[in-house]
């Protein structure tokens, strides 16, 4: 089949001006390139012997140091053997490209730059199907054009333009510190490509996040090679018009022109992708091992997917706490941080001589706990103990509780529990509940919801002060059949949890957006509480009581504040149980030894939760 899309456009005099860099002229590289292949016809474990534009490609790649360039050819081969899952569904033609094909846009702009590197493109195609995108696959993808870089360009160095337009927070939570290595060492390692560029365009707030990501995997130079736009201009500034998509104000084709002239280019190579997808090294007949075998390749062994990072950032800022909130809240139990901290010493030496916790608290927690409790040591003791015995008495509470669930991210779709960045001045946390989307209220399981608060609860005793909390209820939207889920063993279930489990005081409770027949929940409810609590309860037709209780910046713009929206902070959650995903699954195993507790609970877990076993059973007189 002919070539006849052309997808690379390289300067006449490009060769000779890129090898003369490295003091090689076009004849010396065309001599060190049949020096290559014969060297690879000696090495039996090799499955073929390269085309001269590939070797070519590689010496160039790897400055034309031919011992680079050898193993940077063995490392080109070996990593479809020892890393088989880069590999698996990689061709073309598989109905998993086929479908990435459809989600975002991975095209090299024709024109080189004046340096004569190449200019990559990446952008979701439509934020609709954001969630569908499995960056894996788009990796692969990414190979596979690095394929046909290999045959046709002149692979100098890139520049990488990210398009984050349309993206949201809960996308950008997929670019994980194993993702981001996985890109950075494919490109370093397999095909040696130089960076001489990043620029994330049309920008989001949140893309800090990933920045302090990349800044701890990558070099100090390369990051300093990353720019940020909240826009597409700062392209114009850099390229020339006739380079830049129409997209971006350019006058070559457009992203969508292009990314349409790929399915012919990969027909053009299907004989060589299906051919691929057969090449192995023979382990067996290499002359020496690699160093490390795939570790000196991939840094890890056969699922590229599992890579360890041992340093992941604190990165995403969910808790404002005010400078003088810790001594304020400490002085109101005539404590001072000095003795506070002497009690969380003490708390921990008791928990050390506890043999029946499964773990010793970190000091944070320690001491939200005491603060939760006045400042009552033996209060603190009692809530520590339950706070591990509710895991192994109550399981079904915490049965599918782990945020990588699916259950848990479906609960994420369903509904919005949040709490607001800032303080009341009290420095009282505010915490907002409400349904996403009228149309699937049937969905919604309030137990799983209560799960995920509990998820909530396990940040904040990490990253907040838990002094006293204020509930938003937002029933806009609720229907007479979604209040009959909150039936009085569901509200008992979240009152016990809140009171017994974390000790969380509540300072008051909202209503907002009500309904007429909210006045049968508060009977119930009324029913469950103390008389002071119930006092604490407002209703309201909208949510402009808000305004009266709390301050503008506070609020969210969906409550006529100047606070992040509902949606925003929401967006911010998947990347914080990405922080704390080695503690919830540490959770997970958390058990109380009952055969070595001192002394037994009283009443056992009745004391806990009020039944056994299955939170969903409780019997209300």
């Amino acid at each position: 089949m002919p070539k006849h899309t052309e997808l690379f456009s390289v300067q006449s005099n490009a060769l000779s001006s890129i090898v003369k860099v490295y003091n090689k002229t076009e004849e010396s590289l065309a001599e060190d390139v049949l020096n290559l292949k014969k060297w690879m016809k000696d090495q039996h474990h090799l499955p073929e012997i390269l085309d001269d534009k590939s070797v070519q490609n590689f010496l160039i790649l790897n400055k034309c140091n031919i011992e680079k360039a050898k193993a940077k050819i063995d490392m080109y081969y070996t990593f479809r053997s020892q890393v088989p899952d880069m590999v698996k569904n990689i061709n073309p033609r598989c109905s998993i490209m086929k479908e990435v094909a459809t989600l975002v846009y991975l095209v090299f702009l024709p024109k080189m730059t004046k340096d004569m590197y190449r200019v990559f493109v990446a952008k979701c195609r439509t934020k609709d199907k954001l969630d569908q995108i499995d960056l894996y696959d788009v990796l692969k993808m990414a190979a596979n054009l690095q394929e046909i870089r290999l045959k046709e360009d002149i692979m100098f160095g890139d520049v990488i333009i990210f398009d984050l337009e349309g993206t949201s927070v809960r996308f950008l939570s997929k670019l994980t510190p194993t993702f981001l290595m996985t890109f950075i060492t494919l490109y370093k390692k397999v095909y040696s490509l130089p960076l001489k560029g990043v620029y994330l365009i049309n920008s989001v707030p949140y893309v800090e996040t990933i920045l302090t990501i990349v800044k701890a995997l990558v070099t100090p130079k390369l990051f300093g090679r990353i720019h940020v736009c909240k826009d597409a201009n700062i392209l114009k500034e850099h390229f020339p018009l006739e380079m830049l998509p129409k997209d971006y104000g350019g006058t070559e084709k457009s992203i969508e022109e292009l990314h349409e002239l790929y399915p012919l280019k990969y027909q053009e190579y299907q004989d060589r992708f299906d051919l691929l997808d057969k090449l192995r090294v023979n382990e067996s007949l290499r002359p020496a091992r690699l160093a490390d075998g795939n570790d000196e390749f991939l840094g890890y062994h056969g699922n590229f997917k599992k890579l360890e990072i041992d340093y992941m950032p604190k990165h995403t800022e969910i808790f404002s706490v005010q400078s003088n909130a810790l001594s304020s809240i400490v002085k109101v139990y005539n404590k001072t941080e000095e003795s506070l901290a002497e009690d969380v010493l003490n708390l921990k030496k008791w928990m050390k001589d506890q043999h029946h916790l499964p773990e010793i608290l970190d000091d944070k927690s320690v001491q939200n706990f005491l603060i939760l409790n006045k400042c009552n040591k033996e209060k603190a003791k009692a809530k520590i103990d339950m706070y591990y015995t509710f895991r192994s008495q109550v399981p079904d509470m915490v049965k599918n509780i782990n945020p990588r669930c699916s259950i848990m991210k479906e609960v994420a779709t369903l509904v919005y529990l949040v709490f607001l960045p800032k303080m009341t001045k009290d420095m009282y946390r505010v915490f907002v509940a409400k349904c996403r989307t009228k149309d699937k209220l049937d969905q919604i399981d309030l137990y799983d919801a209560l799960k995920m608060a509990a998820n909530l609860q396990e940040i904040r005793l990490k990253e907040d002060i838990m002094f006293g909390d204020v509930i938003i209820f937002d029933l806009e939207g609720t229907s007479v059949r979604y209040l009959l889920k909150l039936t009085p063993t569901f509200l008992m279930t979240f009152i016990n949890l809140y009171t017994k489990v974390y000790s969380l005081p509540v300072k008051g409770v909202y209503l907002i957006n009500s309904v007429p027949y909210v006045d049968t929940l508060l009977s119930i409810i009324k029913a469950l509480v103390s008389p002071k609590i119930f006092e604490r309860i407002h209703v309201s037709k909208d949510a402009n009581i808000l305004k009266e209780h709390f301050p503008l910046e506070m609020l969210p713009r969906d409550y006529g504040g100047t606070e992040k929206s509902i949606e925003e902070l929401h967006e911010l959650y998947p990347l914080k149980y990405q922080e704390y995903q080695d503690r919830f699954d540490l959770l997970d195993k958390l058990r109380v030894n009952e055969s070595l507790r001192p002394a037994r609970l009283a009443d056992e877990n009745d004391e806990f939760l009020g039944y056994h076993g299955n939170f969903k059973t409780l019997n209300i007189d």
